[in-house]
């Protein structure tokens, strides 16, 4: 009895019964591989007529896999058989095939005025049967969740996709352990959501990591993550790998024993595993208690903040603080930390391709998007499409990030600021970034390809004028708008292992912007960007900005904090 608008907010609504989406059409039909690639081939050829043949990726792409079908059938035109002769096709119909058809629709989806196409030319229930028939190949979900997510751009199709089943679908992968299949399908659900996303739309790259659900509550703030060079919002934002430990709040052994021991104290008939709760909340009561006696330095604390007066804490937490007693991993922390501290923010996570070498080979229908400027247009635009600069707005950018922030910022200024993302804008946390260029770009080109082998790498040269001059212009900016910048510089060399020895990617003097607070960390290029759990300064100073933002009220700092720590560094 549902129509589409109705499945789709029941599909957004946390922990609703999957039992309230029917089976997708004909879902009990078995179809064999090869009919199935038939299917394919006859949508990818619909697919290069609907775009008058202008999208030659697909062109050659149906050259290149289908070339001896091509040939075969017009020795059968001709009718060859007749006189003896047959020619065989030698393409390999295989399952390798199917998903590299499957990977080349995706592609042409992609773009967008292509990606309605796929609706007209019948796509979504053979996209159906392919899932049905590989739903436990998490690789190829993905690619069919990634078409889904750009057809979801288009609301006029919110039908088309409801009949066909999809709905039901996109709420079981939004459920999957894998955070790359589930941030699809959410964004995928939340696109199609016209009447609980304020028309927000979240094209390719764009994931909407928080709030996963319609909330009721008022978003407050938009927090954006850009990732650095071959990084990735699913790779550049984990968490870090520690030897978690030697920070055990609770013995384990003496846990045992005392679980071991409380049952025989007793005539009690619970069962043994009440004993080992209630054993544990006792141990965990006392560690509150005495949590408030004490306090403890954070995780990551910086080495040194006296190359800027203005460096303030949190250095510490209260033992007894929330971040002490969570001991859960994460493979996001953007997605699963920040929404237990502040649910009132809505995360995003911006990711972007880079070419692995300097002779890859560019697809014709898309500009090349390999400078830093280009690629900040492409992101306004996207950003702007999920309502960035409508709201409070706090950035967050890992090495290459931090300069498309600048650069985008400083864009929208020179231009008059006609989306409101400068005035909005109200704090900025660079991780890595390289304002004044790397060392990395002066390494001989060969040894370069190795270490990052990347057309980008040349605009970060160190001393580059245009960095230079993205920079004075980016301090410009700030005397207009009075945005807060935190800036962490790695201390530590990064060990790599294609040469086998230690590089400073980012010095110490590239990555202080000369303005706001700056922190040298112990740690490394990769490693930046990662805290160890929630108790680091990396993620707890970012936290206090945030928190800062969203009530101003609320002071963040604690005065003798600071000053003990001047006194101490």
């Amino acid at each position: 009895m549902l129509d589409a608008r109705t499945a789709v907010s029941l599909a957004r609504m946390p922990n609703v019964n999957s039992k309230f989406f029917l089976q997708p059409p004909y879902y009990h039909v078995q179809y064999n591989l090869h009919d199935v690639l038939e299917k394919v081939h006859l949508l990818l050829l619909q697919l290069n007529t609907l775009c008058d043949n202008t999208h030659l990726c697909l062109t050659q792409f149906l050259s290149k896999k289908f070339k001896d079908l091509h040939r075969y059938l017009e020795w059968f035109d001709h009718d060859s058989a007749s006189v003896g002769l047959s020619v065989e096709p030698t393409t390999v119909w295989d399952n390798e095939l199917l998903k590299n058809c499957i990977q080349a629709i995706c592609h042409h989806s992609s773009v967008e005025q292509y990606s309605k196409h796929l609706v007209d030319a019948g796509a979504l229930p053979i996209l159906i049967t392919i899932q049905k028939m590989f739903s436990d190949d998490i690789e190829m979900c993905i690619l069919l969740a990634r078409i889904i997510c750009n057809i979801s751009l288009h609301s006029k199709y919110l039908e088309s996709i409801y009949e066909s089943g999809w709905i039901g679908i996109l709420l079981r992968w939004s459920r999957s352990d894998d955070i790359r299949l589930s941030a699809l399908a959410t964004s995928a659900l939340a696109n199609l959501d016209v009447d609980g996303n304020e028309k927000a739309k979240y094209p390719q790259n764009v994931y909407l990591l928080y709030p996963l659900h319609r909330v009721h509550a008022t978003t407050k703030m938009d927090v954006v993550f850009l990732h650095g060079l071959l990084g990735g919002v699913f790779v550049t934002w984990r968490q870090r790998d520690v030897n978690t430990s030697a920070f055990e709040v609770i013995d384990e052994n003496m846990l045992n024993e005392t679980t071991d021991y409380l049952p025989t104290m007793t005539d009690d008939d619970r069962p043994e595993e009440y004993f080992k709760d209630l054993v544990r909340d006792l141990h965990l009561y006392e560690w509150r208690k005495l949590g408030h006696d004490f306090e403890i330095v954070l995780d990551d604390c910086p080495l040194n903040t006296k190359r800027n007066a203005d460096a303030c804490g949190p250095y510490f937490c209260r033992g007894n603080d929330a971040c002490m007693t969570s001991a859960s991993t994460t493979r996001c922390w953007p997605k699963d930390w920040l929404p237990k501290d502040i649910p009132s923010l809505r995360i995003i996570g911006v990711n972007y391709d880079t070419s692995l070498s300097m002779w890859t080979p560019y697809c014709p229908i898309e500009s090349m998007r390999s400078n830093i400027k280009e690629r900040s247009e492409e992101f306004v635009t996207k950003l702007t499409m999920a309502n960035i600069g409508q709201r409070p707005l706090i950035w967050v950018g890992h090495s290459m990030g931090g300069l498309l922030v600048k650069k985008m910022l400083v864009e929208e200024w020179k231009t008059g600021d006609k989306h409101g993302i400068c005035k909005n804008t109200k704090a900025i946390l660079f991780y890595g970034t390289p304002h004044r260029g790397s060392h990395l770009a002066a390494l001989k080109q060969t040894t370069q390809m190795l270490v990052w082998p990347t057309v980008e790498v040349q605009e970060l040269r160190e001393g580059s004028p245009q960095l230079l001059k993205l920079h004075e212009e980016f301090l410009k900016m700030l005397e207009e708008y009075h945005i807060e910048i935190v800036s962490f510089a790695e201390a530590k060399p990064t060990l790599l292992t294609a040469l086998k020895f230690p590089f400073q990617f980012v010095s110490l003097e590239s990555a202080d912007p000369d303005v706001g607070e700056f922190f040298e960390i112990a740690q490394d290029h990769l490693s930046i960007c990662k805290p160890a759990g929630r108790q680091s300064f990396l993620y707890q100073k970012l936290l206090s900005v945030l928190r800062h933002h969203v009530n101003p009220q609320i002071k963040t700092t604690i005065p003798w904090i600071r000053d003990t720590l001047s006194t101490l560094l």
